[in-house]
């Protein structure tokens, strides 16, 4: 019995400990972009910092309109993707 809860307990942290980042969403116009510490920041003061997924980073821009897909790791927010949107 005890080896049976062991078992589970040792599973249940190893899920927990790899479990994924899960992908969200978030819509704003850019108020700034530091390129030195590749960080954008949108209108509302949420940050994400640009990550090496983001393949078009010469097109963020201030004063543009985008959709941010962004993962939170370690308490920050990591830009993995951006596109252009209408304003809204």
């Amino acid at each position: 019995m005890n080896r049976i809860i062991a078992c589970l307990v040792v599973a249940g942290l190893l899920l927990a400990a790899g479990s994924p980042a899960w992908a969200r969403d978030a819509k704003g116009k850019i108020k700034s972009y530091d390129t030195t510490t590749q960080v954008v920041t949108l209108e509302d003061g949420t940050q994400y910092i640009v990550t090496d997924k983001v393949k078009t980073v010469e097109k963020i821009e201030v004063g543009k309109h985008v959709k941010v897909t962004y993962e939170e790791q370690g308490g920050r927010n990591m830009m993995t993707d951006f596109e252009e949107v209408e304003a809204p």
